[in-house]
């Protein structure tokens, strides 16, 4: 093998992978989470609520939401609802909007007849200001 073609796609390969780790830092918006839920037996229910408002409380838009990895005991569907926003600390800037309803993206999850135990999924929501949030949702179904 000539030398200087092995130095010369040794330092095509380190480019490339420099160009590779810093399109994985252009991802420092996502943010992993893990939830646990539970419902009855045979009872649909909606896991995830995901809104987007500006500081004001305005709706800036709807996250969009994808099932990543499907549950094995059960179903999702993807909507759009209105809902509450729930507790809200006092540092975190959208405090004031804690009372206020929102429109915005949903997750339903519906178990198969009759299943009991423990289903899992996994769900990618991205918001309009490029956040990304995964999350592992662990339901169990009583």
């Amino acid at each position: 093998m000539d030398v200087s073609k092995f130095w010369r796609s040794l330092a095509t390969l380190s480019v490339a992978s420099i160009f590779a780790l810093a399109a994985g830092a252009a991802e420092a918006g996502t943010t992993y989470l893990k939830w646990n839920k539970s419902t009855s037996r045979n009872v649909a229910f909606i896991v995830a609520e995901h809104w987007d408002v500006h500081p004001d409380c305005s709706l800036r838009g709807y996250p969009t939401a994808k099932v990543v990895s499907a549950p094995k005991h059960g179903t999702t569907k993807i909507g759009r609802g209105k809902f509450k926003l729930g507790r809200k600390f006092a540092k975190d800037p959208y405090y004031k909007c804690k009372s206020l309803t929102v429109s915005g993206t949903t997750i339903r999850y519906t178990p198969k007849p009759g299943f009991t135990g423990k289903d899992v999924l996994k769900v990618r929501a991205t918001y309009s200001t490029g956040d990304v949030h995964v999350i592992d949702i662990v339901v169990t179904v009583r």
